[in-house]
């Protein structure tokens, strides 16, 4: 039987593998998951990491029964459960894995403050540094976003107001939300404030009581405006913790809201960023086929299909199909819709989704009245109706929600309870799905946010704190013993020579100043969109009825939209294979140059370790992504106030440029649409044409700037190995300044070495 013992701590993102009792070598591919990889992500294949059970399998070289001990928390656990019944059963006759749960405690967040905050009376100056504690409270007051995101009439607002329980937010079906709305949640504000300012700085409000009637009006400024950036709001969000992280809604104009392009932008950008947090995509059955949704699912998969952290991804995008109230459960059940869901999202190649059904109308209304709000004589009719519906068994969404059999057992359980009450509103607020939802949201905060924040908490203070520790033992340990002092020189002496000979630094530099960006692929999608732009020209007569103008326009706008769209998508796809493939082919290469200094033990002198000091700076591919986010691929055109980027605002100032079909003489009877629609076009390809060559330019800089970027880390890194080495050295060749040092540091030693222990005590599992 092949046994293994996995004990994973996720607020130091620490993982001990023992593999018949073995601790891992540094030449085992488990060696690189042990430190700073998430549990989500090494349980399934990334890059060369084969995930967690073929991995084993491979090791032991065997099929036998594998035994798997799993120490850690229960989300952590259950996510080891979807590996093991989605990879193991693929590699072993029988997978037996067992739970030793982590021990409890008390809010881990608030020890690490109070452990933090005895920095300030300890005898160790070098850590009362002023950016020390400012990084440790920009750590502390970090917001975790939740982020909504939803084509019109989808009843977005009234999904918000569900969670807010209470209406604030202006519902209709149109595109009300004008711009972008954040409500913070604070538990100790008894009502809900906003604050708002426009472009220029003028307050237009200042935590005034956030009501229905004073956020229209913001709302409606903003889209008459257009000068507002954000609504900011503040309340007690009741059914979402915040005690551990500072929670925020997000409310976003949908990827209709044509009026400000802007807005999409931002809901790409939200999307793409993998390391984000939580996504709520809101639909109803009938729009998940519209073109608003298919936008938005394209991104999603992308993102899922391109990501390097694997279940995370899809943990945090969470799909809410709303409006379930006006399904017929005879017609078309819960479960034929969930899985219609999920075939769509199939074809757009998104799997393993987490479905919601959910009548947020339903909620809001059951909350509304909790809370006493008044209500409109719709409003009381459309809560007497849903009370009736949503007592019924056909209406129980939370069945079908992707959370665990022990809290719909316990959703069960309270709906029984009231079981002779055919009108209970416990009842109806649990089967309208908002409290799975936000049981879900709060499960992933508990999984993902508070340990994340936790881990950036502890990295800000104890990396300095480790260091200083690592230094005082060195000191220590060479002070006290010859023999100790001796070895310490001996090895300095032959890592120092080896570091200064090393060939592969340089071959390595080599490499990444030979990597050159191609430029023909770009060339071949110019004559490209050339040749389609013609064709959409020829299709057309060149004289039109003034009546049917507007019909030739529709069909004409559609066409043109299509064609920018593909490419668009083209040339993303040519610039992020061209230029960010070589990033990614770099940063491989450079990290197998560190595993092999590592390998080698040239990062070590003894306990010493260069990659513990706080000046040791891994290039990271997310240091590769914020190099490549200042480029830009959009195509653009026209004239505007201000310029916006992609294709789509492109065609929108096209039709609101100067003329369009609105300037045409009244009192023709026909309209030159061929000639209209050729001299706009022309204008329209040599505008992209330049953006091409803008964009081109712009990558050949960026590659400019990633090769010097790679370059000087590379440089101070083996500076800083090097430094450390060489005031090592000067130490062991000066006895006098090393007693001296070691006698000024025998009191900081102490009191880190305690510090240490208490740290890894709260943060032990």
């Amino acid at each position: 039987m092949n046994k293994v013992r996995i004990k994973y701590n996720p607020y130091l993102v620490e993982t001990e593998f023992l593999l018949d009792n073995r601790a891992v070598d540094n030449n085992s591919n488990f060696y690189y998951m042990q430190n700073g990889i998430r549990l989500q992500e090494w349980i399934e294949p990334i890059g060369d990491w084969k995930g967690i059970f073929r991995e084993i399998f491979e090791y032991f070289n065997s099929s036998e029964k594998l035994y798997l001990e799993f120490n850690g928390n229960l989300l952590d656990y259950k996510d080891m459960e979807y590996a093991k019944d989605k990879y193991g059963v693929n590699y072993f006759k029988e997978v037996e894995l067992k739970h030793i749960p982590a021990r409890d405690s008390e809010n881990k967040i608030d020890l690490l403050k109070k452990q933090f905050y005895k920095i300030d009376k300890s005898p160790v100056d070098e850590l009362k540094d002023p950016q020390i504690r400012e990084a440790f409270e920009t750590a502390i007051s970090s917001e975790f976003e939740i982020v909504v995101i939803a084509p019109m009439s989808s009843g977005k607002s009234t999904l918000i107001n569900a969670v807010l329980g209470r209406k604030i937010l202006p519902e209709a079906n149109k595109a009300t939300t004008a711009t972008v709305t954040k409500v913070k949640d604070i538990d100790e504000y008894k009502e809900f404030l906003v604050s708002c300012k426009n472009n220029k700085g003028k307050i237009l409000a200042n935590n005034e009581v956030a009501d229905l009637k004073k956020i229209t009006e913001l709302n409606d400024i903003a889209n008459r405006e257009k000068n507002i950036e954000l609504i900011d709001i503040k309340g007690n969000i009741p059914n979402i913790p915040s005690h551990k992280v500072n929670v925020v809604f997000v409310d976003t104009p949908g990827p209709n809201n044509a009026e400000d392009i802007h807005h999409r932008e931002v809901m790409e950008k939200v999307i793409s960023n993998e390391n984000g947090n939580v996504i709520l995509f809101v639909f109803n059955i009938d729009s998940i086929q519209s073109e608003d949704c298919n936008t938005v699912l394209n991104l999603i998969s992308k993102t899922l299909n391109t990501s390097s952290v694997g279940k995370r991804a899809r943990d945090r995008i969470l799909f809410v199909c709303n409006k379930m109230s006006v399904q017929d459960p005879e017609t078309e059940t819960a479960e034929e819709i969930v899985e219609k869901i999920k075939e769509r999202l199939k074809d757009k190649g998104i799997f393993e989704p987490n479905i919601f059904l959910t009548d947020a109308r339903a909620c809001k209304l059951i909350r509304m009245k909790k809370a006493g709000d008044q209500m409109t004589e719709s409003e009381e009719d459309n809560l007497d109706e849903s009370l009736t519906k949503f007592n019924r068994a056909s209406r129980r969404l939370f069945k079908y929600a992707p959370i665990s059999e022990e809290k719909i057992e316990e959703f069960s359980d309270e709906i029984e309870k009231y079981r002779d009450d055919k009108r209970n509103e416990r009842v109806a607020e649990i089967n309208s799905g908002i409290p799975a939802l936000e049981y879900a949201i709060t499960q992933y905060i508990e999984k993902y946010a508070m340990s994340i924040k936790i881990k950036t908490m502890h990295d800000v203070f104890m990396k300095r704190v480790e260091e200083l520790e690592m230094k005082s033992k060195l000191k220590k340990d060479i002070v006290e013993s010859e023999e100790k002092l001796n070895k310490t020189k001996e090895e300095l002496e032959k890592k120092i020579k080896l570091l200064e000979k090393d060939k592969n630094l340089e071959e390595f530099k080599k490499k990444v100043e030979g990597l050159k960006f191609d430029t023909s692929k770009i060339e071949k999608i110019k004559v490209k969109f050339t040749e389609d732009i013609n064709k959409i020209v020829y299709v057309y007569p060149e004289k039109v009825k003034k009546s049917e103008v507007s019909n030739y326009l529709a069909e004409f706008r559609g066409k043109l939209i299509k064609v920018g769209e593909d490419i668009e998508s083209s040339l993303k796809n040519s610039l992020e294979i061209e230029f960010y493939g070589q990033c990614k082919k770099i940063f491989a290469d450079y990290q197998a140059y560190i595993q092999e200094l590592d390998r080698k033990g040239m990062l070590n002198i003894g306990s010493y370790s260069v990659k513990k000091l706080s000046t040791f700076k891994s290039l990271t591919l997310e240091d590769l992504k914020n190099i490549d986010e200042k480029f830009n691929t959009e195509i653009i055109t026209g004239k505007e106030k201000r310029e916006k980027l992609g294709f789509w605002n492109s065609v929108l100032r096209f039709f609101n440029s100067d003329g369009g079909w609105e300037l045409v003489d009244k009192k023709e009877q026909a309209v030159k649409f061929n000639e209209f629609i050729r001299v706009r076009l022309s204008k329209l390809s040599l505008d992209f044409l330049d953006k091409v060559e803008s964009e081109v330019g712009e990558a050949k800089n960026r590659e400019k700037e990633m090769k010097e970027f790679v370059k000087k880390n590379l440089n101070e890194i083996t500076a800083t190995i090097r430094r450390e080495f060489d005031d090592m050295n000067k130490l062991t060749r000066n006895k006098k300044l090393l007693n001296e040092r070691y006698e000024k540091n025998k009191k900081d030693s102490e009191w880190l070495e305690t510090f240490i222990k208490e740290v890894a005590s709260l943060l032990d599992i």
